[in-house]
């Protein structure tokens, strides 16, 4: 049976996984407006089955949906170090956790008020700034 102190490999595979994606895509929305930059919006359109558009909405859906697939990408790789964080710290307390000290841990990244608690924030600060990385 394998130690449970031993490091899972789907945690950390998907960090690393979720931020160079992000970083990736990051790059390549950057790439994308920079190629836009200059240049006149031609008149044109794109049409798919009924649906028409021009090929000004196009280029901002296009970037519109990079940006999302940015944020996304990043918030998960926050997501799950937060996760990693908050099991972590509440198995290496010195005492047992108050269910109310459990309860705002959690809510970190629910509630972005939680993590201006600081009767409970100073004690967990790596929960803090990485609630504060995410929202």
């Amino acid at each position: 049976m394998p130690s449970t102190r031993a490091i899972h490999w789907l945690a950390p595979t998907s960090m690393l996984a979720a931020l160079i994606s992000g970083l990736l895509l990051a790059v390549v929305h950057h790439i994308f407006y920079a190629n836009l930059n200059h240049h006149a919006v031609t008149t044109g359109s794109y049409s798919l089955n009924s649906m028409t558009m021009s090929k000004q909405q196009f280029n901002i859906a296009v970037g519109t949906a990079l940006a999302l697939l940015v944020r996304t990408s990043f918030s998960v790789a926050v997501t799950v170090a937060y996760t990693q964080v908050f099991w972590r710290s509440m198995r290496h307390s010195n005492q047992q956790p108050a269910l109310a000290e459990l309860d705002w841990a959690a809510s970190g990244l629910d509630n972005v008020f939680q993590l201006f608690n600081f009767k409970r924030g100073w004690r967990r600060p790596s929960l803090v700034l990485l609630g504060l990385v995410f929202w």
